[in-house]
């Protein structure tokens, strides 16, 4: 007797069974302040739980993810700035009056922005407010307690109308995440309570008697009208009736049945004519269901459901209720990954990014099954070829006497020409034999459309290629003589370099010993600075070749240049046709590398093994495209900043002309100015893109670029006119860093000569 009177509680320590709603403590009101004064002061507050200090780091480090300041720096200004001087009167405590437990928070916006801040940029922010603003329906708290609690997670609707009719029983607890504490109260309350406690700022209306035709028309609502509606409830006369009226009021729903991941979505919003369930039913409606036996619903029910797509399991338990078992079986698993596919697709649904109506199985066990995975047999280890650092060529002939250029020669000549620079190393050259002379034209289906604009950076290329053929001739007693060739059509020849024979030839032997040895090079390396002599003898070597070279050395210019080249890059990156001429330049194996000899090799970006796997990751349209929209992607720009941030210097090469011809005498002074830089022990990596993106925007040819990346260029291209201000008399060539750095790992390969030789 004595035990069971200790059981009893006095009506103070009693919490109602049906207690679910929180109550929120503004302090800086003064009733509020004294009511929660009166809580404590009456014992109704068991608990005070405040880490509101931790909850501020942490929202101003969200905020501010890219500040160099402190953690005690960040909250010193907040607090500062706005005036605080104890955190016990900021934010706001949210009492749970069937705990007792007294929570200190931040302000409902900044406690939104920081639970919902691991969702960035998977849900941008726009879109996270969308899906707060929804209100959400679900009848059935079963497997809908699992699909209320996944959207409270994510952040899915901030207003929810729940309803069941039923309580917790011990049975339940194999699928519903409860306490036995909770047995006995209603499944609306518990879930209530589990939303309320992840988030106390939502609004939730409960429906503990479930729906029912009275009721039906108040759950949809009037002026609070659902915006989607989750039907989970066993009665097939509600599933029914629901659909009826969501129809009625174009309302979607989705339905998960947690067996084989059965989805179904039924977007009456956008087909008001819709039948229910697909047709599966016919013509029958909820009124029609209300006569049928027991029985008579089972045949509906496995209509709806299909009898021949419900698990061997499943239908045997179908078959044994009322026999072995008395209702329908779940698994605990099963409905909690049903939860998770019916938050991803209101999340969908919502945001307009799924619109139609269907079917889906989402069958964990079927796609997770002997034979069904990737990598399920042990792969057998692949022997690695080894990058070559080099090109091996034909041995220089020797000298002949012959009148004409002879096979060997021309062989020779062309495998040094081979040798000279492309963007993306296209190699968009073509070469002949033609009466002793070799002409040279341009493979227009090596060339990337976009970038190349008016094949000027093709001919940038095939400059570079006759200057090498110019250098190394004397070398084997030829003359060489180069005549640039009119042509209207971009397949006909661009130049012809013939030859006339002197054993004392003029050679430039310092330029023609540098020709195997200039490359590019993006090994990063510690800032030098470059010596005037160095700068001095690259501008006369411009100034040779009839071609200026506008060089910046100062810290500031560089940082400057950094930034427009860095923020080019990131255009590049999000744009949709640029981002795949890009990618179409990238060779990620060595087995590719060797057996397609163009392109850039991975290898030679000079990046550790964990930014190649962060490169396959930018390389990915998809995941471009959606850094876009989310306005992301300033850490784009990070790899030009760190290439620039190491270099001496940041240069500009033009020519003294625009005229047709002008990109091709540029080539062939740009071969010259790289061969000098590579005498003086200078690295050379091109940042040459804008250039030519540039030419495209300035001459209104923009075609394949969408109106962002035009604006994003044309403000580029102020930014980059202040640093090298527009010339009418010249040609912008290429931009290019200077270092000093050790040789590169690795060097890009070369086509056969088959492959460039008609």
């Amino acid at each position: 007797m004595e035990f069971e009177q200790s059981l009893c509680l006095t009506p103070s320590q009693q919490i109602a069974n049906d207690s679910w709603q929180v109550e929120i403590f503004d302090v800086c009101i003064a009733s509020q302040r004294e009511k929660l004064a009166e809580y404590m002061k009456l014992g109704r507050v068991s608990h005070v739980h405040d880490t509101l200090d931790c909850q501020l780091t942490d929202f101003l480090r969200s905020a501010n993810p890219r500040s160099k300041s402190s953690d005690c720096e960040l909250k010193s200004a907040f607090l500062r700035d706005h005036r605080i001087e104890s955190l016990t009167n900021y934010g706001v405590w949210v009492f749970y009056p069937w705990t007792g437990r007294l929570v200190h928070t931040l302000p409902q916006s900044y406690f939104q922005s920081l639970r919902t801040d691991r969702n960035r940029h998977k849900i941008s922010s726009q879109e996270q407010a969308r899906l707060q603003a929804a209100t959400i329906g679900i009848v059935g708290l079963s497997a809908g307690m699992a699909v209320a609690t996944s959207m409270v997670l994510e952040g899915v609707g901030g207003r929810f109308k729940i309803a069941d009719f039923d309580t917790l029983g011990l049975s339940n607890l194999n699928r519903i995440q409860a306490s036995i504490a909770d047995l006995g109260i209603a499944k609306t309350v518990i879930a209530a309570r589990s939303m309320l406690e992840m988030n106390p700022f939502l609004d939730i209306q409960v429906y503990p008697h479930g729906i029912t035709e009275e009721n039906v028309c108040e759950f949809f609502g009037e002026s609070d009208e659902l915006d989607i509606l989750v039907e989970e409830c066993d009665s097939l006369w509600m599933k029914i009736r629901l659909r009826e009226e969501a129809r009625i009021r174009r309302i979607p729903v989705v339905m998960d049945t947690s067996d084989r991941g059965l989805l179904d979505v039924e977007r009456f919003d956008l087909e008001n004519s819709r039948p229910i369930f697909h047709n599966l039913i016919g013509d029958a409606t909820s009124e029609s269901l209300k006569e049928l036996s027991a029985k008579e619903r089972i045949g509906f029910v496995l209509k709806i459901l299909g009898a021949e797509q419900i698990s061997p399991s499943a239908s045997a338990s179908l078959l044994e209720i009322g026999q072995s078992i008395s209702t329908w079986p779940q698994l605990g698993s099963s409905v909690i990954a049903g939860g998770a596919v019916v938050t991803d697709v209101v999340r969908r649904i919502l945001l307009n990014t799924f619109t139609q109506s269907g079917r889906f199985s989402v069958d964990v066990e079927s796609m997770v099954s002997d034979g069904a995975g990737r990598f399920n047999q042990i792969p057998e280890c692949e022997k690695q070829e080894e990058c070559a650092t080099g090109e091996t060529f034909p041995a220089r002939p020797i000298m002949q006497d012959a009148c004409t250029l002879t096979e060997q020669e021309f062989r020779w000549l062309i495998s040094l020409a081979s040798l000279a620079p492309s963007g993306g190393n296209s190699q968009p050259w073509r070469f002949s034999h033609d009466d002793g002379s070799i002409v040279g034209s341009l493979a227009t289906e090596r060339r990337s459309p976009i970038l190349d604009y008016k094949f000027n950076a093709s001919l940038l290329a095939l400059g570079a290629a006759a200057e090498n053929i110019m250098l190394a001739a004397p070398e084997l007693g030829l003359v060489p003589s180069l005549d640039k060739l009119d042509r209207e059509l971009p397949t006909e020849p661009v130049f012809r370099i013939r030859f006339v024979r002197n054993a004392h030839a003029t050679r430039d032997v310092e330029l023609f010993s540098q020709i195997g040895v200039r490359c590019t090079n993006r090994r990063l390396s510690s800032r030098k600075t470059m010596p005037s002599s160095h700068i001095h003898t690259l501008r006369e070597e411009a100034d040779r070749a009839n071609a200026t070279l506008e060089i910046l050395t100062e810290s500031k210019e560089l940082d400057a240049i950094a930034q427009v080249v860095g923020y080019g890059d990131r255009l590049r990156f999000l744009s949709e046709p640029l981002h795949r001429e890009m990618m179409s330049e990238l060779r990620w194996t060595t087995k590719e590398v060797a057996s397609k000899r163009d392109g850039i090799d991975v290898a030679t970006l000079e990046i550790s093994e964990a930014n190649v796997e962060v490169l396959k990751l930018l390389s990915s349209w998809p995941a471009m495209k959606r850094l876009r929209e989310i306005g992301g992607g300033t850490g784009l720009e990070t790899p030009s900043h760190d290439a620039i941030s190491s270099a001496s210097a940041f240069a500009l090469l033009r020519s003294r002309s625009n005229g047709p011809c002008s990109c091709f005498e540029g080539g062939r002074a740009l071969q010259r100015v790289w061969l000098r830089a590579a005498l003086l022990g200078l690295s050379i990596q091109p940042m040459s893109v804008l250039v030519y993106l540039f030419d495209r925007i300035e001459n209104g040819d923009a075609v394949g670029l969408d109106e962002d990346t035009q604006t994003g260029l044309r403000t580029l291209y102020c930014r980059y006119r202040e640093l090298f201000p527009k010339n009418s008399n010249s040609t912008d060539l290429l931009l290019f860093r200077i270092a000093y750095a050790d040789p590169p790992s690795v060097r890009s390969k070369r086509l056969r000569f088959d492959d460039i030789v008609v």
